[in-house]
């Protein structure tokens, strides 16, 4: 029993070495082609990703991302279907937000946290809709974007007759 133990103690060990081994002998192609694959956040990219409405201030770093983040509060605004929630108890609700924005411009993998799963769904459905942008860059490359933003919107009282 002893020796079973031993043995399958030395397997995990031999496992995690040619894992470690194996992660560690990637070249700097591989290396480069992974990074360019990786999400970066929206905080840490040279240029943001941007509608067409935006284009003229992609020369001036903090003017574009303000471009984009308007756009969208913009557009989820507009979009964002408020009235139905109007069954939920009233007050103040926050749905947090998190997608992607591909290096060829597509909103993807959009995430919502909200307290009730319609209102996930609403969020999820909206951001959806956002049209084809221009890429965002970092260090030169287009990458994919990490985006999170918050949708916050009240559920009035209900008026007594």
């Amino acid at each position: 029993m002893y020796t079973s133990k031993l043995n399958l103690k030395n397997l995990y060990l031999v496992i995690f070495f040619l894992s470690t081994v194996v992660c560690n002998s990637q070249d700097k192609d591989d290396k480069s082609l992974q990074q360019s694959d990786k999400n970066i956040a929206f905080a840490k990219i040279d240029q943001a990703p941007y509608p067409d409405e935006c284009k003229a201030l992609i020369d001036i770093q903090a003017e574009s991302k303000q471009c984009l983040s308007e756009y969208i509060s913009q557009f989820v605004g507009a979009n964002f279907r408020v009235n139905k929630f109007k069954n939920s108890s009233p007050g103040r609700y926050r749905i947090s937000v998190q997608f992607t924005i591909s290096k060829d411009g597509k909103v993807s993998k959009v995430l919502a946290r909200a307290p009730e799963t319609a209102m996930e769904e609403e969020a999820i459905r909206v951001i959806k809709k956002l049209p084809r942008m221009n890429p965002g860059m970092f260090e030169g490359e287009y990458v994919n974007v990490l985006y999170g933003l918050p949708i916050n919107f009240v559920v009035p009282e209900k008026k007594k007759k």
